[in-house]
């Protein structure tokens, strides 16, 4: 189903984190509220942060929701997390697997220039997120790819990588 307004590109189904890190003197901050529902599962159920810098809730786009989240990991690091909660439901919104050049074999593409080469009169990429691992030499994903109904990719470059899917 091809709509009209939006068009949401990413490797996965409701939610995309992407994390990064550095490793920091832990510096003690005065407590923050959480806002968002999605920090305070993962506060309460991941046993992956010490403490929360700061928690951000905004919408991208209707039914785009992103939250940023700073926080300290249990080994000392500064972390941040970057995640969106797509609603798949929403008129206008088109979630999809996106490709280098948005052709099938596989090459090398940095993720905003996959994001501008889909982008069409009518279309416009709300959200972009590389979601799998990859070969640095030839650009094959390591899980498994099927796009547009269309299985690209059966097999798991190897057993590691099956415990990460993108879809």
């Amino acid at each position: 189903m091809l709509l009209k307004n939006k068009l949401v590109w990413g490797m996965t189904l409701a939610y995309a984190l992407l994390i990064g890190c550095k490793k920091d003197d832990a510096v003690a901050q005065a407590p923050v509220t959480i806002k968002s529902p999605v920090t305070q599962r993962i506060l309460d159920s991941a046993g992956v942060m010490a403490q929360v810098f700061k928690d951000t809730v905004f919408e991208v786009s209707p039914g785009i929701k992103e939250t940023d989240i700073h926080y300290l990991s249990r080994e000392g690091y500064s972390m941040r997390a970057f995640i969106l909660e797509i609603d798949v439901n929403h008129p206008g919104l088109l979630l999809q697997a996106g490709t280098p050049y948005n052709a099938e074999p596989y090459a090398m593409q940095t993720v905003p220039d996959m994001a501008k080469y889909i982008e069409k009169p009518g279309y416009r990429v709300m959200a972009a997120v590389n979601a799998d691992f990859f070969n640095t030499s030839t650009g094959e994903p390591r899980g498994i790819y099927v796009r547009d109904g269309k299985v690209i990719k059966t097999t798991w470059a190897n057993a590691r990588s099956a415990t990460f899917m993108g879809c």
